[in-house]
């Protein structure tokens, strides 16, 4: 499974928190970088499937609103002053506490926008101050899964996004 860890599928907030911490980490020289972002229904169906508990639409990652990094440490790096694997978390967990991301209760890797929640995420209370790139990505991603539940097509404003909701719709007529 390829693992996406393009900015503009997140949800704009949480992509700016996002860039501001890989940043701090690059010039900080924090060997932990972006391995996740978005993740589509589709992998998470075969995450699920591979004993992972969250269904499709079910985890904050189908709402670009989570992310996951790892340790990149090479031998070269790992002898040097930071050499504590503890310490380089100990560094992440407080950029991103000052980025205002909380990490995950079962895996402190993982990053969110605080006080978010997939039940509430399904009925299409998304985050305010999304954009077009991640709603259309978004919409995208809902449009074509075809088992339910699944969440609402984000709107801008009163419509839809694009053409692509219309299909949605009518599968559900």
């Amino acid at each position: 499974m390829t693992l996406n860890t393009v900015l503009k599928n997140l949800h704009p907030i949480m992509r700016q928190k996002i860039q501001n911490l890989i940043t701090h980490l690059t010039q900080k020289n924090v060997p932990i970088t972006l391995v996740e972002g978005y993740r589509t229904p589709v992998q998470q169906k075969e995450l699920h499937d591979q004993g992972a508990p969250e269904k499709p639409w079910m985890s904050l990652f189908q709402y670009g609103v989570a992310c996951k990094f790892a340790l990149s440490v090479t031998n070269d790096s790992a002898q040097g002053e930071n050499a504590d694997n503890s310490n380089y978390w100990g560094q992440f967990t407080e950029f991103a506490k000052a980025e205002g991301l909380e990490t995950s209760d079962s895996d402190k890797s993982q990053l969110q926008l605080p006080n978010m929640n997939v039940k509430t995420l399904i009925k299409g209370q998304y985050p305010e101050g999304g954009d077009e790139s991640w709603a259309n990505n978004l919409e995208l991603h809902i449009t074509y899964w075809t088992d339910y539940p699944k969440p609402p097509v984000p709107r801008m404003g009163d419509e839809p996004i694009s053409h692509l909701s219309e299909r949605d719709e009518k599968s559900t007529q």
